[in-house]
């Protein structure tokens, strides 16, 4: 019997390793993340995010082209400019008051401070930080993967769990009923044995409902169709990498931050910074430049030009000041998520060592249940036992048998945990 028992918990902790010839599916928890991410809606925000950068560095490029503007006016005034003079032989003549005006505006940026070159800068600085936003979400899918997928696993153990215990307790069931026939055993007995093979079953019924929750949110998750005939494939065991967590996508996105405040800061000097452009005008209208001729006729007039906005010259030093303060505030953020992934990896490391410490004595308490239940079963059988105690023995070397695999499995899921958490994973 002790074989046997050894023998099944072998199985079953292999069991997911290959598909079987009925055609099953063996999924593994590598695969699901996998899918989980390349299906994860958030990661449409990376593609979108890519062509809204093209746009925009596009959109910054044409400032370097000449700019170009056109304007038309008419317009009526109650007074015109002139002279009030008569001279014998020349007439000074009065412009009309209707005036009309067609115009073409065209100028060239030549120095514009270097703010162009750094809104480049800030918009692929923006695209980092939604990409890393995505990672960061990435990120928490496959912690819910994790969890789901060692949940699944949990189920099934749990399932062939009590289909062990089921099969012990209909064993004894047909040898208890010659025993109540030979009056050896009370009739009480056998009933109590009955009864816990209908809880076994409620409870049963209950663990496959919740395994079936499980596999529903997986396939919500990887939008697979997984069913009750998947063998979810229980992860080999592997020693955890150092962990490098300031890879993840928080400290990146802290990073960027910090990165951008910097770039606005050179944005906002580069606009203090006096521009310059050649302009160009050329039009039709009445009157033209010579405000003298009162007739429709064509002008133009080109050159350089200065633009010098002193207004950030007032406030430039508070700017920087609220800039230091930012980042103060990026940093503070870094030191508390630094502080708080480090608790996390600290207990995660000291549950798989929990783990694997259980996991060495389990071996031994399961070996001594199940030879305290083999006993109990023969003196069950001879009636020196009542049920109670038999079932008793049953429990004990059921929970032996759950905590054995159950500190298996918890110290697989921490390990992952651990990988993810780590920036390993």
């Amino acid at each position: 019997m002790q074989y046997r028992l050894f023998l099944f918990l072998y199985i079953f902790y292999l069991s997911a390793l290959t598909s079987d010839i009925s055609g099953q599916t063996v999924y593994s928890l590598n695969q699901a993340l996998k899918d989980a991410v390349d299906q994860a809606p958030t990661g449409l925000i990376a593609k979108i995010a890519q062509t809204e950068l093209e746009l925009k560095l596009k959109s910054l490029s044409s400032k370097n082209l000449p700019q170009l503007a056109f304007g038309a006016q008419a317009t009526y005034q109650s007074a015109t400019t002139g002279l009030d003079l008569s001279l014998p032989g020349f007439a000074i003549p009065r412009l009309s008051r209707d005036q009309y005006k067609m115009q073409l505006d065209a100028s060239q940026m030549i120095y514009d401070g270097g703010s162009t070159s750094i809104q480049k800068n800030i918009a692929g600085l923006n695209y980092n930080l939604e990409t890393a936003q995505v990672m960061l979400d990435m990120e928490q899918v496959k912690e819910q993967i994790i969890n789901v997928f060692f949940g699944i696993l949990e189920s099934k153990l749990r399932l062939e769990i009590i289909s062990h215990k089921k099969e012990d307790i209909s064993a004894s069931l047909s040898k208890i009923e010659v025993a109540v026939t030979n009056g050896v055993v009370l009739k009480s007995e056998l009933k109590n044995l009955q009864a816990e093979l209908l809880s076994l079953s409620q409870v049963e019924t209950e663990i496959r409902y919740i395994k079936k929750n499980q596999i529903s949110i997986m396939n919500l998750l990887t939008n697979l169709n997984h069913d009750e005939s998947t063998v979810f494939e229980a992860p080999e065991l592997s020693e955890s990498n150092v962990p490098n967590y300031t890879i993840r996508p928080m400290f990146r996105i802290l990073i960027l931050q910090t990165n951008q405040i910097d770039q606005i800061t050179k944005l906002d000097f580069a606009f203090s910074k006096p521009k310059l452009l050649l302009f160009a005008q050329g039009g039709y209208g009445k009157p033209g430049l010579n405000f003298l001729k009162n007739e429709f006729t064509e002008y133009y007039i080109g050159g350089l030009k200065l633009q010098w906005n002193l207004n950030k010259l007032y406030t430039s030093s508070k700017d920087k000041e609220i800039s230091v303060l930012q980042k103060q505030k990026i940093e503070s953020k870094r030191l508390a998520y630094t502080q708080q992934t480090e608790i996390r990896l600290t207990t995660l490391e000291n549950e798989v060592n929990k783990y694997k410490e259980q996991f060495n004595i389990d071996f031994e308490i399961l070996a001594l249940r199940n030879e305290i239940k083999n006993i109990a079963k023969i003196k069950l059988e001879q009636g020196a036992l009542t049920s109670s105690e038999f079932l008793s023995s049953v429990n004990d070397e059921n929970e032996a048998m759950i905590n054995k695999e159950l500190h298996q499995l918890m110290r697989l899921k921490s390990t992952y945990l651990y990988q993810l958490m780590g920036g390993n994973l």
